[in-house]
């Protein structure tokens, strides 16, 4: 009697296809499907949403860094390519700080300017994080993010404001400024702040230590700006202030 081999079958009395082919067409089908995998508690689903992408320690080579991808990576171990305007400042391992006079209405800040084509160019998705404190919370106005504070109808920016302690997103389009309040930041406590727009969406993000607090999708910063980030900080009173930031992450698309 003869052995027949069941994958040599055909799947139906009406079709030939073998099932050995069929089971194959099967596979390479959703081996192309790029959904496979990803409903909820699949691998590729599960993966895709762990807030830290779990790779073997040492796995990654630099050389897979996007090549469209500008970035800006520093923890204040110098201060070389920054303009510093400050009554003090200090730079050390993982910080600096700048600080104003005692005298009302004194200004303090610190700038980052790019030439040869580097400003921030808000049509490409430009991000920056960025963990800051400061001495008091009281008498005293600070800026820091994308563009000068006090370039008013110059170029657009993106960054937060504290103003006597209440935080505040805050962005400008065409010399008109916005500001969205978040509460319950202790702004002499070390915060991590982030904000990136996405230029395909046409939307503006803003995170505090992880957590998204608000979404721009209207007037959103256009005109590019040669000052790639500041930190400023005023004080409103006869009193000394002190911004401190520990490190900064830039990157825009080329």
């Amino acid at each position: 009697m003869a052995i027949v081999c069941w994958g040599n079958l055909g799947k139906a009395a009406n079709d030939n296809q073998r099932i050995e082919q069929s089971i194959q067409e099967y596979v390479e089908g959703h081996n192309e499907n790029v959904n496979a995998h990803q409903v909820e508690g699949s691998s590729l689903y599960m993966h895709r949403i762990q807030e830290e992408l779990d790779h073997k320690l040492g796995s990654i080579d630099l050389k897979y860094l996007s090549l469209n991808k500008r970035f800006l990576l520093t923890s204040f171990e110098t201060l070389d390519g920054w303009t510093v305007d400050a009554y003090s400042s200090n730079s050390v391992i993982f910080g600096s700080d700048i600080a104003t006079e005692p005298v009302d209405q004194d200004i303090a800040r610190m700038t980052i300017e790019a030439l040869v084509g580097g400003e921030v160019d808000y049509s490409k998705n430009p991000f920056f994080q960025t963990t800051v404190k400061i001495s008091s919370s009281s008498d005293v106005v600070v800026y820091f993010g994308c563009g000068q504070n006090d370039d008013e109808d110059t170029y657009d920016k993106m960054g937060f404001k504290f103003i006597n302690g209440t935080e505040y997103a805050w962005w400008s389009h065409d010399g008109a400024e916005s500001t969205y309040e978040i509460p319950n930041v202790v702004t002499t406590n070390l915060n991590t702040f982030r904000a990136y727009i996405d230029s395909e969406a046409n939307e503006l993000y803003f995170y505090v230590n992880g957590v998204l607090v608000h979404t721009v999708t209207s007037d959103l910063p256009v005109i590019s700006t040669p000052g790639v980030f500041e930190y400023f900080i005023q004080t409103q009173a006869n009193s000394l202030k002190k911004i401190y930031f520990s490190d900064l992450l830039f990157m825009m698309d080329r």
